[in-house]
């Protein structure tokens, strides 16, 4: 059955990589109504994200690969030597807290807003920069609630995105009595044409700084999205195998958290897209501590 899977997604990933290439790019903004963006969107995003977040930087990689609708030397963002200490195999061992909301797409239950997934992990109360105005604001997550619930049911004060400043990364963890190997990745993100959103690409290496297997880093998402969400291929720009998160329910997510903000009389903002869509893709990449400590509250 896995076997018949993989050839079926191998055929209709090919039908999309070539409906990729030669679909004008989107020019009129779906934001509100559809979670989507342009590229001059995912420009604006990125620009926000590396203004904030010095570990990401643009890139334009191979100038053959380059597309046309971004600027060159903006082809895809990047941040490198992104720790990973913990197996996800080691962290469903040591898991003090838990997994406070679920957010359904379409059937599929395994996206989720995360907080305080274990002990010492970003996200209680530290100060953090607003993009527009540069003011500071500080707040708490109080969720106590151990039901996992639908998006309908989240707090718009609990989608927030703080920086832990003690640790200086986005997350820390808990201490094991075993000696875990330290591994490193490096996190991409490209604009996807097809589906309008951003893609995630990572490629890991291991302590001595030798490439990981495909089957290693698997290791290291979620068990729920590793063998569903996650597929090896060419990396547009870079031209190498990495793995990467697939953006089919991207768009879908980000537009059932806009929704929200409407709903709480909030004017959505594109600049801060970068930054939700990094903190839920944290449920795919619970180990992995790359930076997204911009605040946002939906």
């Amino acid at each position: 059955e896995r076997g018949m899977r993989g050839i079926k997604n191998y055929v209709v990933q090919g039908i999309i990589d070539v409906g990729r290439e030669v679909s004008s790019p989107m020019t009129v903004s779906n934001f509100r109504e559809k979670g989507e963006i342009t590229p001059a969107e995912f420009e604006r995003a990125g620009d926000a994200l590396v203004q904030n977040c010095p570990s990401w930087k643009w890139e334009g990689g191979d100038p053959a690969k380059a597309q046309t609708y971004l600027p060159k030397n903006k082809q895809f963002l990047i941040t490198r030597g992104v720790p990973c200490s913990m197996r996800i195999s080691t962290l469903e061992n040591q898991v003090k807290g838990k997994v406070t909301k679920a957010i359904t797409v379409d059937g599929d239950e395994g996206w989720y807003e995360t907080s305080d997934v274990i002990a010492g992990q970003a996200g209680v109360g530290t100060e953090v920069e607003d993009i527009e105005d540069g003011k500071k604001s500080t707040s708490k997550n109080e969720d106590s609630d151990d039901d996992v619930v639908d998006i309908d049911d989240i707090d718009e004060n609990e989608l927030e995105i703080k920086d832990d400043e003690d640790s200086g990364s986005a997350a820390t963890f808990v201490s094991t009595n075993s000696i875990i190997p330290r591994r490193t990745y490096d996190m991409s993100i490209t604009y996807d044409n097809w589906y309008h959103t951003p893609r995630v690409w990572l490629t890991g290496y291991d302590e001595n700084r030798r490439p990981l297997k495909p089957e290693e880093v698997l290791q290291d998402i979620s068990s729920d999205h590793a063998n569903k969400t996650v597929t090896i291929s060419a990396h547009p720009h870079l031209g190498f195998q990495c793995a990467y998160v697939h953006p089919c329910k991207h768009a879908e997510v980000m537009k059932k958290i806009v929704e929200r903000q409407i709903e709480a009389g909030k004017e959505p903002r594109v600049d801060q897209y970068m930054f939700i869509f990094l903190k839920f893709l944290s449920a795919v990449l619970p180990t992995m501590e790359y930076d997204y400590t911009m605040d946002f509250k939906s």
